[in-house]
């Protein structure tokens, strides 16, 4: 079974990694809807990447900010 992105034999389906590196990059080209300052497993939302970035700051070193995407509903990753 080929499944498409994948060019290769793929029994994986959902759990394939082609289609999440696909689903990963097709989200990216999006522009994020919130930005989160990540420290460990908490996280914060911010909506302006100005506002995540002072709060990782504030956070300290451990602190990382990352763009925040959403699917369109009925999209699978």
């Amino acid at each position: 079974m080929t499944c498409p992105p994948c060019t290769h034999d793929c029994e994986q389906g959902k759990a394939c990694p082609a289609k999440s590196k696909q689903a990963i990059k097709n989200l990216e080209s999006q522009e994020p809807v919130a930005w989160g300052v990540f420290e460990g497993n908490l996280h914060d939302m911010f909506f302006t990447q100005e506002e995540a970035q002072e709060m990782a700051r504030l956070k300290g070193s451990h602190a990382e900010v990352k763009p925040l995407y959403t699917r369109a509903r009925g999209e699978q990753a």
